[in-house]
């Protein structure tokens, strides 16, 4: 074979190489655990990493790694990942093992993380841990044998072979596949992202009594099946090969008490087995001050809940583990000091206006003290209600338009853009008007107009009731990013 024949052959497989290369980043799918990537080679790019967090979507809400560290002084990265199951944490740990050093290495489990691999939403989601993971790696061949059909291993390996159908859908020049994560709906961190939401008051009253019913143990087949101790076993291997601690925690979840006890009393009889630690912070509802409004979901703390939960496994973690101490170091400072000051934000709010004044919407009822924040990223409204008489419980609807500035309409919410709107429109059933009124505007608006506050019948709208108050002169957001 001739040397133009070689070059030619070399050419050939580096465009044919080159050009899958290609494809399979344009058919990636968009998620989360892409972001969760592109912090993590960002993080280590110029710094070492001390503890991983690996599980499901309970972990990338429930782990904040800047909350940990305050408490270790070290540093830590989340390895969340939307449905992961238990025995893909290895597969995540040997991929990340490949470019960092930890000293800690905690694995979150509850019932969720045991569940079979059986759907295809199921199968779904542990694509996202095998994407992560070299194609090259025998372990990742050995799981995806264990979960997919012969017929669905080349999707595994390939996105573009997995959604080539959707090529109309794809965008072709930009590659980047993370999501969009809106800063005022949404706190990122080093691979742990919480909403700011809370749980809907359907679902608050079905788990009002979470903290008083106490699990119970029903005798059933084992939770924990062989191929999750044979998980286990590995990863207490990659804990010896590689020098670092192993930890299994659960975090927070409202319907923790309703679950079979035994799976937890299984858990910890493994971890005394393996000699690895295990807490279960379900056990700790009074000492975190956990409530119904530190859930976003009935299975996922929201930010609130987080930064409770973070703050109790951190001081933990301290406790039992021996991890480097790095807060002399400039960039740990300075990783502290951000999140300190966006913390700040968040919590304490940014007052964006306020009036003492006594404003009255009918000679029946008035309102005093209306303040408006920008807090936890987004508006949140309180003003106290002058009933002249408490009859008026549940006689009226407080409606609240948001109007944008001129020129960002765009900002509007969707349904306000289908229905014509130029206002974002919140309603509250005004139950009792003996209790100061304190609640989150849901809005996307930022850039904020005026607000047009007022009542109209419980009933139905017929119409304003009496006087409609107008704010103006609203200060300006604070910008998170």
């Amino acid at each position: 074979m001739g040397q133009k024949s070689k070059i030619n052959i070399v050419l050939f497989v580096l465009l044919l190489g080159g050009g899958f290369w290609y494809l399979n980043r344009v058919f990636a799918t968009d998620h989360k655990f892409h972001n969760t990537k592109a912090a993590f080679e960002q993080t280590i790019a110029n710094n070492e990493v001390d503890v991983l967090f690996i599980g499901s979507s309970h972990v990338f809400t429930s782990t904040i790694p800047s909350v940990i560290d305050k408490h270790t002084k070290s540093r830590s990265f989340n390895f969340g990942s939307d449905g992961l199951r238990l025995e893909l944490s290895s597969v995540i740990l040997e991929e990340a093992l490949k470019s960092c050093a930890p000293k800690l290495v905690a694995v979150e489990i509850f019932r969720g993380s045991l569940a079979d691999i059986e759907t295809d939403v199921s199968k779904g989601f542990q694509l996202r841990a095998f994407d992560f993971a070299s194609n090259t790696s025998w372990l990742k061949f050995r799981r995806c044998w264990d979960i997919y059909n012969l017929n669905e291993l080349s999707g595994v390996y390939s996105p573009f072979l997995r959604n080539h159908k959707d090529w109309y859908k794809q965008d072709y020049i930009d590659l980047d596949r993370r999501l969009e994560i809106d800063p005022y709906l949404n706190f990122f961190d080093r691979g742990y992202m919480g909403a700011y939401k809370t749980l809907n008051d359907s679902l608050s009253e079905v788990y009002k009594d979470f903290k008083i019913i106490t699990p119970v143990v029903k005798k059933a087949e084992n939770f924990i099946k062989p191929k999750h101790i044979a998980e286990l076993e590995l990863l207490v291997e990659l804990s010896k090969k590689h020098d670092f601690e192993l930890l299994l925690y659960t975090v927070p979840d409202l319907r923790y008490p309703w679950v079979n006890y035994q799976m937890y009393e299984e858990l910890i009889a493994l971890a005394n087995k393996y000699d690895v630690r295990y807490i279960n912070q379900n056990q700790f509802y009074e000492q975190l001050d956990l409530k119904r409004s530190d859930f976003k979901d009935a299975s996922h703390l929201n930010f609130y809940g987080a930064l409770k939960s973070s703050n109790h496994l951190g001081q933990y973690i301290n406790e039992y583990y021996d991890l480097p101490d790095r807060s002399s170091e400039a960039m740990w400072k300075a990783e502290q000091e951000e999140f300190n000051s966006k913390l700040v934000l968040l919590t304490e709010g940014n007052l964006l206006y306020q009036d003492s004044t006594t404003t009255a919407f009918t000679e029946q009822l008035g309102f005093k003290d209306l303040k408006l924040h920008q807090k936890l990223g987004h508006l949140q409204l309180s003003l106290d209600f002058l009933p002249q008489n408490l009859s008026l419980n549940g006689a009226y609807i407080l409606s609240v338009q948001v109007y944008p500035k001129a020129g960002k309409e765009d900002q509007l919410a969707p349904v306000s853009q289908e229905k014509g709107r130029a206002f974002d429109n919140l309603t509250f059933r005004l139950e009792d008007l003996s209790i100061p009124f304190n609640k989150p505007l849901r809005t996307t608006i930022k850039d904020i107009e005026r607000l047009r506050i007022f009542i109209y019948d419980s009933d139905g709208y017929k119409g304003v009731v009496g006087e409609a108050t107008v704010i103006n002169k609203i200060g300006s957001f604070i910008d998170i990013q």
